[in-house]
């Protein structure tokens, strides 16, 4: 998450990218995480980062979207 006063100047991105390039240095094609359905924020923030949504993953006490993006 990034401070509420630093966000949308690209910051989250460029981490987010930086933590994509050296995964993909490692040896990995794929990189998969969860967003809280109930988090719009995080949704579009992912899908802009190319990330996309897989399926749904009811738990206790929400809906998880598993998202996925090829490396």
């Amino acid at each position: 998450m990034v401070n509420i006063l630093y966000q949308g100047q690209g910051i989250g991105s460029e981490i987010n990218e930086s933590v994509l390039v050296y995964v993909k240095k490692i040896g990995k094609a794929k990189v998969r995480l969860g967003i809280d359905k109930g988090n719009p924020q995080s949704k579009a923030f992912w899908k802009k980062n190319g990330f996309k949504l897989i399926k749904e993953v009811e738990i206790l006490g929400g809906t998880i979207l598993l998202a996925e993006k090829i490396l």
